[in-house]
């Protein structure tokens, strides 16, 4: 079967979606670095509390987002990520009035969701409050 040579429209669509895998790997690795702060005691305590060991933790890449209106974004858009590449990867929420963007996961023990490569994809949260 003769594949249809790729377009432009499509080369920049497969490197959007590239882009945006970049992007929530990145937030992954921020929400581990999370978990293991003082901020992430919490969520540690709670986890110790079901009894998931630490090889479980570190396996499933389990984090923490702290309790703040922007500290992904934050953190991001100091390693060069746009607003519009955290909106499109579903971690920032923009308000239809035009205030500025905000972290969409706040005060929750974050585990990632990832395909059968081993790449994260989405994120699913558990609030701690």
């Amino acid at each position: 079967v003769m594949l249809p040579a790729p377009t432009p429209k499509a080369q920049e669509a497969v490197r959007r979606q590239r882009d945006l895998y970049e992007v929530v790997e990145m937030a992954a690795r921020w929400f581990e670095a999370q978990l293991q702060t003082a901020r992430g005691k919490t969520a540690r305590d709670y986890l110790n509390g079901r009894g998931i060991l630490p090889k479980t933790v570190s396996e499933f890449r389990m984090g923490f987002a702290p309790d703040e209106r922007t500290g992904l974004v934050t953190h991001l858009r100091g390693q060069g990520v746009t607003d519009a590449q955290l909106v499109g990867a579903g971690l920032a929420i923009q308000p239809d009035d035009g205030r500025p963007i905000y972290d969409r996961f706040r005060g929750r023990l974050i585990i990632p969701i990832q395909d059968l490569k081993g790449k994260v994809v989405a994120f699913g949260g558990r609030a701690l409050s």
